[in-house]
């Protein structure tokens, strides 16, 4: 099964490379597990020129691809913004998405091994939606195609293990280690995406964004 690593990053002018170590960590770490060469520290220097060269750049993503013989390419493109406000969620099995299976390790790895994900988002765009969220095998919430997931029930912040099948996205983390959030996980169904107060939505490109379920 031929498939690469790769990593995006939010890039500006002002800001530089967002979490540009928490990607590499995490890039090494997939690379390790999976058995692929990875020259971090050329990597790191390239990525880093790249982004001195836009110094003067708007909003940027930059994209790390990583082959399992160690070859990688940094690619730009501009970040086009968000409408402000709420952003809306579509859930997968209203949309006949399969469901996706907990014991697929290559969930925890940003691989290119996604057709499923990306269609789930790129269809929720055409439905003037953000993202496509997905279940598992036992019905478990997972994760969005390109965002995790955070609801807030009961006066607390839940996401979804990683024992449920899904990334440990760089946001992910981030917001369970701050303690203004105190969020932890648990393993969450739709009846809790359904009845919570709050929905979440985060990947490092776009931070958090307020979510709102809608039912086809």
């Amino acid at each position: 099964m031929s498939f690469y690593l790769f990593e995006t990053l939010y890039g500006s002018g002002d800001t530089g490379l967002r979490y540009l170590d928490r990607h590499l960590s995490r890039l090494a770490a997939s690379a390790q597990t999976l058995g692929f060469s990875c020259d971090l520290d050329g990597i790191r220097n390239e990525a880093l020129c790249s982004d001195e060269a836009l110094v003067h750049a708007g909003p940027y993503r930059l994209r790390i691809s990583l082959e399992r013989s160690g070859v990688f390419e940094i690619q730009r493109y501009p970040l086009q913004p968000i409408p402000s406000g709420p952003v809306k969620l579509l859930l997968g099995s209203d949309w006949e998405f399969a469901s996706q299976s907990s014991s697929n390790l290559l969930l925890r790895h940003k691989t290119s091994l996604r057709d499923e994900y990306d269609r789930g988002w790129k269809l929720a765009e055409t439905k003037g939606a953000f993202d496509m969220l997905f279940v598992n095998e036992h019905g478990e919430l997972t994760e969005g195609g390109r965002t995790n997931l955070f609801l807030y029930i009961d006066n607390n912040w839940w996401t979804p293990p990683l024992s449920s099948g899904l990334l440990p996205g760089i946001m992910r983390g981030i917001i369970l280690q701050d303690t203004r959030f105190d969020a932890a996980e648990r393993t969450l169904f739709p009846e809790d995406l359904f009845n919570a107060k709050q929905i979440l939505l985060c990947n490092s490109l776009r931070g958090c964004m307020q979510a709102d379920l809608v039912r086809s």
